[in-house]
């Protein structure tokens, strides 16, 4: 924005604006503004600031709209993206399912989100059929429904019959609900 935007982030009276993954970088810069540091205008997170798997924390409240995300980066690589020039990492089952409970708190329901729901658990542009029926079985043993951020009509085309599978298992789900409302 600042790159994008200047009259904008001067106009708003925006003294830093951070893009990229930020856990490993966000303290110092509060650090810095506390101390009455000076801070750069807009920071872009290099790759080796990127955190790992480890570094990403838990939601502490539930997210807006029952977001759970499940994994970061990308693996298509295209140059013009930064999301794809960051290390692609899936969350393991356990920690998206814990970022479900604190969901349920508020709702019944989950919107899975990363930059390409269909392709969690692969390493290519292919989704791994197993992961994904895994991923659903697994968050559905949890909630009432399943909602997705993103999916490319590539990953989709890709494997049009793993799309269908997992649109049963989440169809199921949501009509056996719907019958104990009944």
């Amino acid at each position: 924005m600042a790159v994008y935007r200047p009259e904008f982030v001067k106009e708003h009276g925006i003294d830093c604006i951070i893009d990229g993954e930020a856990e490993k970088v966000v303290g110092k810069f509060v650090r810095a503004a506390l101390n009455g540091e000076d801070l750069p205008q807009y920071y872009e997170v290099p790759v080796e600031e990127t955190p790992s798997l480890d570094e990403i924390p838990d939601i502490i409240a539930p997210s807006i709209n029952d977001l759970v995300e499940i994994g970061r980066g990308c693996c298509r690589g295209c140059r013009f993206c930064s999301v794809t020039l960051r290390p692609l990492r899936w969350y393991p089952y356990d920690k998206i399912l814990r970022e479900i409970e604190v969901n349920m708190k508020i709702g019944n329901g989950v919107c899975l989100h990363a930059e390409d729901v269909m392709l969690y658990g692969s390493k290519s542009t292919i989704p791994d059929d197993e992961k994904l029926i895994k991923l659903h079985e697994t968050v559905l043993e949890k909630c009432d429904g399943i909602g997705w951020s993103h999916c490319s009509l590539a990953a989709v085309a890709s494997k049009p019959k793993l799309f269908t599978k997992i649109s049963e298992i989440i169809l199921q789900k949501q009509s056996c609900g719907a019958q104990k409302l009944a």
